[in-house]
């Protein structure tokens, strides 16, 4: 895939420029630049915003506006653009912009050649005609000229020549990582999301095994496993018989990825159908309040811990089998079942060996279904990122699937969310109880570049003053917005570690990570434990208060490690304990 600059906020990508972008992402080789969004001021001085700037190998640079459509109101004279105008002549002042800025900036140096034409993604236009709605063909890439990329590259460009390492060196000196103050900075912002896990991805395995109503899926650290549940969610929701589509429910185990799923799902805007997500402990507790029994968790540590793995699901199947009267509100209310992180989801609990037919928690699951285990389902998991303080003999995924009627089974073997500076880190992370996360880690090459990871030592006093140095750091550059960092520690609370009784950082407020996801577009720096992370991503992570990986003898501690650094998809800082 190409060099990706990225300069767009979320609220500014449209559905037709994803669509372009992915269409680059998969046509263009790593000896492209694509730059999404960028700034240019018009013959007024007035800083204004574009969609692409695309540097190639041969020929030169191109500009291009992407478009949904061009139509004309005959009726006012104005154009179904935001300010009325005609788009080629926006073009025209974007390509005049971007001429006058590679030449300043290039200091008699040698500049690209810079082409023009407009984008509509969604439109196929024969290439034989000499006009569209009033605009010369020769200044439009169609649908059927994006498909056919290079074709259509050659031409923008009269003659195809090398593009020099000076005129590459003169766009990136103007367009390249240094931004503008004006601009709107960042390294990659939330529409990495859209390329790494739209593009990248694109959902083809869901497409080849749209023929299987009942999927399990396994795959290490990265794989997208979330993503895929989430798309594979929607589909069964929609892609049902009927008019009303399917009612989905979709269950994590950690509490945290469950709020981060139900965001998730709410921005979907379903057609049809609908999901639900819940967390097990949900669950179970609406069958206990149902059924008039009380749901009171222990106030000491060692009794949570026990409550929630054994107490609350055996309270929960007891219920589901002698109070099925009170819980009929609740039985079989469900089309489809979603299952994320489902190594966490035991499927034998201490007490019920004597009940051939419970599988731990699924057996709850299964019970809210319409059709039992011959409901539609999805099943995502992977069973080395199970925690060793949890006993291995509690999950078995194949007592899961023996019960599904016919289901596809297969493994994620490539990593998605990473840049190759923090997969390399994470494979050298090869130790008793990282050992197998390492194994099932794996590249096809195909990762961004990024910055490198950063290791730091420090003592509890030092700490704080270069959290805020890191954030500074990676705002300044125009890599990162401090909102965007997880700061991730191995501690349950906060008050145990080098951050304790700070309120804020950087003058940004330290809120737990829930809270932040209230208000996804506020400025506090979320963190939580590497434990209540599971199954989370963030653009950027710090880890904070660990011993330097070289140092950890015990196996928890290297998971834990690996687990914290994992979660981290394109920027990564380690600040050790001293």
């Amino acid at each position: 895939m190409p060099r990706w600059i990225y300069n767009r906020p979320p609220e500014k990508c449209q559905h037709t420029e994803v669509l372009f972008a992915q269409a680059l992402n998969e046509l263009l080789p790593d000896t492209w630049i694509v730059r999404w969004g960028y700034w240019y001021e018009d013959e007024k001085g007035t800083l204004r915003e574009g969609d692409f700037l695309v540097l190639g190998p041969h020929g030169g640079l191109a500009v291009l506006e992407v478009k949904s459509s061009l139509s004309y109101q005959a009726a006012n004279g104005r154009w179904n653009t935001a300010d009325g105008d005609n788009p080629l002549t926006q073009l025209m002042t974007q390509h005049a912009g971007v001429l006058r800025r590679i030449q300043s900036t290039g200091s008699g140096r040698q500049i690209p050649f810079v082409a023009k034409s407009l984008v509509l993604p969604l439109l196929q236009i024969a290439s034989n005609i000499t006009e569209f709605r009033g605009i010369p063909r020769e200044f439009i890439l169609a649908a059927n000229d994006v498909k056919d990329f290079p074709v259509a590259w050659r031409s923008l460009f009269t003659q195809q020549r090398p593009v020099q390492p000076e005129q590459t060196a003169t766009f990136l000196d103007a367009y390249g990582e240094g931004l503008e103050p004006k601009a709107v900075k960042a390294f990659i912002t939330e529409t990495d999301k859209l390329i790494l896990r739209q593009a990248t991805a694109s959902y083809r395995l869901l497409d080849m095994l749209s023929g299987n109503l009942q999927l399990v899926i396994e795959g290490g650290v990265g794989t997208g496993k979330s993503w895929y549940a989430i798309e594979q969610a929607r589909r069964l929701a929609e892609n049902a018989g009927g008019d009303s589509g399917r009612d989905v429910l979709m269950v994590a185990y950690n509490l945290a990825l469950c709020e981060r799923l139900r965001t998730s799902a709410g921005k979907l805007g379903l057609q049809r159908g609908s999901i639900t997500v819940h967390s097990s402990e949900s669950i179970a507790a609406s069958i206990l309040e149902a059924s008039g029994i009380p749901h009171e968790v222990p106030p000491d540590r060692e009794g949570v811990e026990r409550y929630f793995n054994e107490t609350l699901p055996l309270l929960a199947i007891e219920a589901l089998t002698t109070e099925p009267a009170k819980l009929g509100h609740m039985l079989g209310k469900f089309d489809a079942l979603v299952v994320d992180e489902a190594q966490d989801h035991d499927t034998s609990l201490p007490g019920d060996s004597s009940q051939p037919d419970h599988v731990g928690w699924w057996s709850i699951y299964v019970a809210l279904l319409s059709q039992g285990w011959q409901s539609p389902m999805a099943i995502f998991g992977d069973a080395a990122q199970r925690p060793p303080f949890r006993a291995t003999d509690r999950f078995a995924l194949n007592t899961v699937r023996q019960r599904l009627s016919q289901h596809a089974h297969l493994r994620l073997n490539c990593a998605l969310r990473y840049t190759r500076p923090i997969y390399r880190f994470l494979k050298q992370l090869d130790g008793e109880g990282s050992h197998d996360l390492v194994t099932g880690l794996h590249s096809d090459g195909q990762l961004p570049d990024g910055p490198e990871v950063e290791i730091h030592q420090a003592t509890t006093s030092q700490t704080p003053a270069l959290v805020e140095q890191i954030l500074d750091r990676w705002q300044s550059s125009g890599l990162c917005a401090p909102s965007k960092v997880l700061i991730l520690y191995d501690r349950s609370q906060i008050g145990n570690t080098p951050l304790a009784g700070l309120e804020n950082l950087l003058n940004h407020p330290l809120r737990p990570y829930l809270e932040t996801l209230d208000q996804p577009s506020g400025n506090a720096i979320g963190h939580t434990s590497i434990h209540k992370a599971k199954g989370l991503d963030a653009l950027a992570v710090i880890l904070v208060g660990l011993p330097p990986f070289d140092q950890l003898t015990r196996p928890y501690e290297r998971f834990t490690y690996f687990m914290g650094a994992s979660r981290a998809r394109q920027l990564l800082a380690c600040v050790h304990s001293a």
